[in-house]
């Protein structure tokens, strides 16, 4: 018997549709998985070296061998493009006869290599690049945000604590604060035609960018002021 899955092909017609043929053999598991694979990674962006079919199953449906081309096309809802848990709908043709449908499904994974923590670090920490190493991980179920390039965590603090090989996020980083609490900065306050300043106290850790409290040392009130370098915060009106 020949080997089916080298005889099978998918070619994407429209949206919903597949469409190809086999040469009066049965469609069997192994023939149906490689018909899954090739249609549902050939809706993603990512390399097909980066993913995988796991759990794959037939649902229902079977197809006895008959004399002659067996045709089949995709219907039903066409999946998108992310990866996890998939769902596909075969309809089975001979001499422009339907013979059946068969369902499949199974869960398409996504890996990639991604940087994660050598040891445990805690929130406020800054990364080093001793700090980082890089792992191929299992992206299906990540959230958004994950760092593939160890330099973009370099010298990032860290918003919260983390284990050993946790993979990180853009959202467990931070910038490293220009003011930290406690420092002594100058507070600028008005328009370009009039400025004026006063000494302050930072309350709180701040980026550039970044509001922060800063109490004015001269009418011991607390503001909420810009942080623009290490040295100067700005009121904004």
């Amino acid at each position: 018997m020949r080997i089916l899955s080298t005889l099978l092909a998918i070619f994407l017609l429209a949206p919903g549709v597949a469409a190809g043929s086999a040469a009066g053999e049965l469609l069997d598991e192994e023939a149906l998985l490689r018909i899954f694979e090739k249609y549902v990674t050939a809706l993603t962006p990512w390399p097909k070296a980066d993913l995988e079919i796991r759990k794959f199953r037939i649902v229902s449906g079977k197809i006895n061998p008959v004399e002659g081309e067996i045709e089949y096309r995709m219907v039903g809802n066409v999946p998108d493009k992310h990866p996890g848990y998939k769902n596909l709908e075969l309809a089975i043709s001979a001499a422009g006869k339907e013979l059946g449908r068969v369902k499949l499904s199974g869960e398409l994974h996504r890996f990639g290599t991604v940087a994660c923590t050598v040891n445990k670090v805690d929130r406020g920490d800054v990364l080093r690049r001793e700090d980082i190493r890089m792992i191929r991980s299992d992206l299906t179920w990540q959230s958004a945000g994950v760092i593939f390039n160890p330099e973009n965590a370099v010298g990032k603090r860290l918003r919260n604590s983390l284990r050993a090989g946790s993979v990180l996020l853009a959202d467990h980083l931070a910038e490293q604060p220009l003011v930290s609490r406690g420092d002594t900065v100058t507070i600028m306050a008005g328009r370009a035609s009039l400025m004026v300043t006063a000494p302050g106290r930072v309350r709180e850790d701040g980026t550039e960018g970044e509001l922060v409290r800063v109490k004015n040392m001269m009418s011991r009130k607390v503001l909420l002021a810009r942080v623009r370098d290490d040295r100067t915060v700005v009121v904004d009106y």
